[in-house]
């Protein structure tokens, strides 16, 4: 016989233990007085009609996307990219993270797109991973200016009718709102195949006609792969300007450990890190966290040596605890939490303080959030509750107004997945920290349905 390892997930536990955006000023009459780092939206804002010098000191910065002969295709987030042909002799790829001098240079238009030329001071700052914004056909040729030089995709396409041009072919790319083409290159070590799933790539025009061009045969998947909770973030809301890292660690059947870094759209930079608990594995549980693994307040005590205690508690069982987050928030005087708790069935707290709300897992599983009316309905239903503030009500924002920090969280889908989330902050360098708002808005980006926040700390 073998013994399936059996997990705990601390729940929640009672922890008790820039950069600065200048915003951007049209002179067009008087730009000498700037010189600074400025946004490819805000340059592109000067343009009135006319091929435009720019005599300003203006610089501009980007991820390379797309290399075509002598320019280069730079976006600066998504939806936000431009074209830019160069005399430099150094040679630039796809991932360079690029500090571009605008004084003297041209903004003029190609067809109806937005191009740089004359642009002669390039420099290498690094390197990124550009947004890529899930589009269709028809809404991309729709949005031309606001996507060119940008990397989008497309799904379920039907790739054909190859046409041979200087240096390649091009083919056909047809979802099913319409087509558009894209160039392969002779010597490219790939061929495009008759069909993909998700097909990405860098949007160009040239002589009118728009293209989706490839950058590596990873850029053609045959079969869909989900997006990671990270994608559906930078997909499904505005907080991600430019990605830094993501990585998913699966820590056991159920569980993953998701890490980012990111700037956000403040231009800050962002860190958080969220556990992904599927309760439909029943080795997986939840449970609030106590001190000393006892069902009692009054002591204060790290989430370390909770873990340790419980660890303690179930060496018998073979089961582990994972990991956990901070809980609610609580009063020193007696040391006590604000909200109810719940823990394996028994109330050990009924008491909501100034009409907050409180997360709860129910004992067939699925979660909740709700006030305190909610929490009697379903009291005896309760198998694990504790405090905390509502941020997003049935996949609806509510906003506390409250400032960046760093912050713990805990929402839920309706598919019985659990997010455990802790916000990075105070630390300038590395991470700036979460407002409740911005939570409500990656909850949301990932399809949470409910979720509450506590109370912060370093």
């Amino acid at each position: 016989m073998i013994n399936k390892i059996k997990y705990t997930l601390v729940l929640i536990a009672f922890c008790f233990a820039g950069c600065a955006k200048n915003e951007f000023e049209h002179r067009l009459q008087n730009p000498a007085a700037f010189t600074k780092t400025v946004s490819i939206e805000d340059i592109k804002t000067l343009y009135k009609e006319q091929p435009l010098t720019l005599s300003t000191s203006f610089f501009i910065e980007g991820i390379v996307v797309g290399v075509e002969g002598n320019s280069l295709h730079l976006q600066e987030k998504a939806e936000s990219g431009i074209r830019i042909y160069h005399s430099s002799q150094t040679s630039f790829a796809p991932g360079d993270k690029l500090k571009v001098a605008l004084g003297g240079k041209t903004l003029t238009k190609e067809g109806n797109i937005l191009v740089l030329k004359d642009v002669t001071e390039i420099e290498k700052i690094g390197e990124g991973v550009a947004i890529v914004t899930p589009v269709t056909v028809t809404r991309l040729r729709d949005n031309l200016a606001k996507f060119a030089s940008t990397l989008v995709s497309v799904e379920n396409v039907e790739i054909g009718n190859s046409t041979d041009m200087n240096g390649g072919k091009a083919f056909d790319i047809k979802d099913a709102t319409g087509t558009v083409k894209s160039f392969l290159r002779t010597n490219a070590d790939y061929q495009l195949p008759d069909k993909a799933a998700v097909f990405t790539g860098v949007v160009s025009v040239n002589e009118n006609i728009v293209y989706l061009n490839t950058r590596k045969e990873e850029d053609i998947q045959k079969v869909y792969v989900p997006p990671t909770v990270f994608e559906l973030i930078v997909n499904n809301s505005d907080l991600v300007k430019t990605p830094i890292s993501d990585a998913v660690v699966d820590i056991a059947p159920g569980v993953k450990l998701i890490q980012a870094q990111y700037i956000n759209s403040a231009n800050l930079a962002t860190a958080f890190a969220m556990f992904e608990v599927d309760l439909t594995q029943t080795d997986v549980a939840l449970e609030v966290g106590m001190p000393d693994d006892k069902p009692v307040f009054g002591k204060r005590q790290s989430l370390a040596d909770m873990a340790k205690f419980k660890n303690a508690t179930l060496a018998a069982s073979g089961r582990t605890v994972l990991g956990g987050i901070a809980g609610d928030f609580w009063s020193t005087t007696p040391v006590e939490p604000f909200g109810p708790v719940v823990r394996d069935g028994v109330e050990l707290k009924s008491g909501f303080y100034d009409n907050r709300e409180f997360f709860g897992v129910l004992k067939d599983r699925t979660c909740i959030v709700g006030n305190k009316a909610v929490y009697d309905q379903n009291k005896q239903n309760l198998q694990q509750a504790i405090g905390g503030r509502a941020i997003l009500l049935n996949g609806e924002i509510v906003d506390q107004a409250t400032a960046r920090d760093p912050r713990p969280a805990i929402a839920y889908s309706t598919d019985k997945k659990v997010y455990l989330f802790i916000g990075d902050g105070r630390q300038t360098a590395w991470s700036n920290g979460f407002s409740t708002f911005e939570m409500a808005k990656l909850f949301k980006a990932i399809g949470a349905h409910s979720a509450v926040y506590m109370a912060g700390g370093n």
